[in-house]
């Protein structure tokens, strides 16, 4: 039995005929091998091995016969993008997934009889909710369930697409725990946070396909707030109501006020302008 430990590497524990167990120490070497979070077997029946110095893979025979017959794959060698492995998921098509810290979601696949290693990123550039991964689970329909450190992102394989979702009104509640995460035998996801824990059904959760309308609330023309009622105000009423607004040679200066008035999405939708016959692409607004 492989147990790994979180300052003291990887134990193999040996049964003795006393009933008793003698225990075995690999993955000495370095502080941060010794820093052991997730053990995960492959379709080969190799074992992948998470921790503060990368991954670390090898065959079961092979590291008891020799201590130093493994494979590292790390930022510091240049072999991975990162050295922190938070968690490791084989899905049920045994494609092995890395969650890092900082460094995202990573679908890992060998090469060269396991001597390199291809992977392929998905950060928060490519719609991951939080770069640093606490655990990952799959749904029925071979979705990937990525919790992080903030907020958690249904993951669709197929279409390389993610949904990224806050179940909690609580910030605590959003804040996931490190490799707590189990599926039950009805299909239901269960994710540990620092608020307690989260019961997901992917059959119920839909797919948030729809965005509500932008309203434009306010509009402020040299630094005055316009109004119908106000001498030379642009606004023949509500901003909200109005189809268009004409600007004088000296209201060059202008600022508008915009709202969906939809506050379940925690501040995570992103909006951009587009200036005809000016801009040449989307300009994206930091709010």
């Amino acid at each position: 039995m492989w147990i790994g430990t979180f300052g003291g590497g990887l134990e193999l524990a040996e049964p003795t005929p006393d009933g008793k167990y003698k225990f075995r120490h690999f993955f000495q070497q370095t502080f941060g091998m010794r820093m052991v979070r997730v053990i995960e077997e492959d379709a080969n029946g190799m074992v992948w091995v998470g921790t503060s110095e990368g991954i670390c893979i090898f065959h079961p025979d092979s590291l008891i016969a020799d201590a130093d017959n493994y494979h590292l794959f790390s930022y510091t060698n240049g072999k991975f993008c990162s050295n922190e492995i938070k968690c490791i998921y084989r899905d049920t098509e045994g494609r092995m997934w890395i969650g890092t810290s900082g460094s995202g979601l990573n679908l890992c696949e060998p090469q060269d009889n396991y001597c390199s290693l291809k992977y392929e990123h998905y950060g928060t550039s490519e719609g991951l909710v939080n770069d640093v991964i606490q655990s990952i689970l799959g749904d029925k329909k071979g979705n990937l369930w990525v919790a992080t450190e903030y907020g958690i992102s249904k993951f669709n394989p197929a279409t390389h697409s993610f949904e990224n979702y806050f179940f909690s009104s609580y910030t605590l509640g959003n804040v996931y725990s490190e490799n707590s995460a189990c599926m039950r035998e009805d299909g239901k996801l269960l994710f540990g946070t620092n608020y307690g824990l989260i019961v997901i059904d992917p059959e119920k959760i839909q797919d948030n396909e729809t965005f509500s309308p932008v309203v434009f609330t306010d509009l402020y023309v040299n630094g005055t707030q316009m109004n119908p009622q106000m001498e030379d105000s642009p606004l023949k009423q509500s901003l909200a109501y109005s189809d268009e607004i004409t600007l004088k040679f000296f209201q060059n200066s202008f600022l508008i006020d915009f709202s969906t008035f939809d506050y379940s999405d925690s501040g995570h939708t992103k909006y951009m302008y587009w200036l005809e016959n000016y801009d040449q692409d989307g300009v994206l607004l930091l709010l």
